[in-house]
């Protein structure tokens, strides 16, 4: 088994030139992306791991109808300003720019608030002119309560951000919560841009 990404580039302009859709990853460091991609592609594709920051290069993983695109963690990683400053101008340009992507997942860990990398992506991604997705990753480490809770908080306050969201897909990678509304919405975009 395939145990790594198909394509890993340190800048999104050396992307090979595939003519399929793109899906792109986008979430603050230690968000859970490497789990939810594994868990979405039923396969361990994605390097997981307690370091935050540990995806520092974008990761692409084809899976035939379209590539699923990992961009590095924004916000806290065990490196220096110079390369987190890259990595997000990287994450901007490619988002920006890329004419084949065709949506975005932004992950957002579902126990904690706002925070301002999140607030910040929002922004970004609100700039792109495609689909975008929030997801809400390790709903196994709440409660019910604290799930409805936490969920509602963010419905609420991203219609500041997207224009007309989407309601939130709350996931887990460990119980597998999400994960078959996720790969249904990727069917729903893949669909949507063939008959476009």
């Amino acid at each position: 088994m395939n145990k790594h990404p198909d394509f890993i580039t340190d800048y999104w302009d050396k992307l090979p030139e595939i003519n399929r859709p793109e899906i792109a990853l986008v979430g603050r460091s230690n968000v859970g992306k490497s789990s939810f991609i594994n868990a979405l592609i039923g396969r361990v594709r994605a390097r997981t791991s307690q370091t935050p920051g540990k995806t520092q290069t974008i990761n692409v993983y084809d899976e035939q109808s379209y590539l699923l695109v990992d961009l590095p963690g924004f916000g806290y990683a065990k490196t220096s300003k110079t390369n987190r400053f890259k990595w997000q101008k990287m994450c901007e340009s490619y988002l920006l720019q890329r004419e084949n992507l065709i949506g975005v997942f932004h992950l957002v860990d579902i126990r904690h608030a706002w925070q301002n990398v999140d607030i910040d992506l929002a922004g970004l991604i609100g700039m792109c002119d495609v689909r975008c997705q929030m997801i809400l990753t390790k709903s196994d480490k709440l409660s019910k309560n604290n799930i409805q809770k936490q969920s509602s908080y963010y419905q609420k306050s991203l219609s500041g951000f997207y224009t007309d969201p989407a309601p939130l897909i709350t996931t887990s990678a460990k119980d597998k919560t999400g994960i078959q509304a996720s790969q249904l919405l990727i069917r729903q975009w893949l669909e949507n841009e063939a008959a476009e």
